[in-house]
């Protein structure tokens, strides 16, 4: 019984610690310059990048909040529109938008002008899977 509170204190421990990394990651994020870099998924974005930008703000899509808005220094073009700005979130669990070093991030591509703090899912085409780096 003693084994199992100590493993599942660790466990909470670790989540709380994950958690409060997360948050000031993502905080210091805002603000931050980036280059955006092909990594995977759809290769007729590939043409377009690297890119390279500033993240703006954050944005909550459905129930994800951790939605970052990057303003780019020149425009993806996508379906025959360019987009100065496109929507990044992280694609996995530990590697956060503002932490040092390279990061994998899905790219979307909004379909509506972004100007409100909260979207839906359907909002946004999903495009690629990018490596996103601090400048």
């Amino acid at each position: 019984m003693g084994v199992l509170l100590i493993i599942l204190t660790l466990l909470a421990m670790r989540i709380v610690i994950f958690a409060i990394k997360k948050r000031i990651q993502n905080r210091i994020a805002i603000g931050l310059p980036i280059t955006l870099s092909y990594a995977d998924h759809n290769t007729t974005i590939e043409k377009e990048l690297p890119r390279t930008g500033i993240i703006k703000d954050k944005i909550r899509i459905d129930k994800t909040k951790d939605n970052f808005v990057v303003q780019l220094d020149r425009p993806i073009n996508f379906e025959n529109y360019d987009f100065d700005e496109v929507v990044v979130r992280n694609r996995h669990v530990a590697q956060y938008i503002g932490r040092t070093g390279e990061i994998d991030v899905h790219l979307l591509i909004p379909r509506v002008k972004l100007v409100k703090e909260k979207y839906k899912i359907d909002d946004f085409s999903h495009v690629a899977w990018l490596t996103l780096k601090r400048r």
